[in-house]
């Protein structure tokens, strides 16, 4: 494990620790999807490194992400905006990436033996879809500065994290037979992206609850 996923490790660790710790804070502003996230991907990155040295191959480890991964973040979404057409909307496409998901892991990569580009690729743009929708949705009906809304910095994070990567995935697919430094390249991108959207994460989360001063307040809203 390199110094960059110790840090993503630690990013997600630190997280986790704080809804634990917050964890009556975390369910009343309906962040438990997000708390939850942060507890996958650390088992991720921990159980990629000892399937690699066990078996020399962390396919079933992110494939198992990947499946946990978009029905969360649709779910997180989805809790902000129940009960709402675009919350069953959003079931329905949980629904749809989880049977994808299945169609592919057992008919084309075989689960234990290739990764799930495909569901990646899909998780992502439906992450990306349902994220911009409710950004534009808030930014119409917020009655308060964006800024300062935990929610936005949240689905805003999510945003970004996915622009990058489906880019980075449709490039990795193009320039696989590039070499490896074009391959080194793109995963290191990916490595920097996700530890600043992670770090996002971690900075709304430690500010949700900062006593307001006489002047200016300092907290987020929801």
């Amino acid at each position: 494990m390199d110094l960059l996923q110790i840090i993503i490790c630690l990013l997600a660790f630190f997280i986790l620790l704080y809804g634990l710790l917050h964890w009556k804070q975390i369910k009343a502003s309906r962040l438990e999807f997000l708390i939850l996230l942060q507890a996958c991907s650390l088992l991720a990155e921990i159980g990629s490194e000892i399937s690699i040295i066990l078996y020399r191959n962390n396919a079933l480890s992110f494939n198992l992400y990947t499946l946990a991964e978009t029905p969360l973040i649709l779910f997180l979404i989805g809790s902000w905006t129940s009960p709402s057409p675009f919350s069953k909307f959003i079931r329905m496409l949980s629904t749809a990436f989880f049977l994808f998901w299945l169609a592919e892991s057992f008919y084309i990569t075989r689960f234990t033996e290739g990764f799930n580009d495909r569901s990646i690729l899909a998780g992502g743009l439906l992450c990306l879809l349902v994220n911009a929708i409710y950004l534009y949705r808030l930014s119409n009906e917020s009655y308060i500065p964006l800024v300062r809304s935990l929610r936005f910095w949240i689905s805003s994070s999510f945003l970004i994290y996915f622009s990058v990567s489906t880019i980075l995935l449709s490039s990795y697919q193009i320039t696989a037979l590039e070499g490896r430094e074009t391959t080194h390249l793109l995963e290191d991108i990916h490595l920097y992206i996700h530890i600043f959207t992670s770090s996002i994460l971690l900075i709304a989360l430690l500010c949700l609850h900062k006593p307001r001063t006489s002047r200016i307040s300092s907290s987020f809203s929801l």
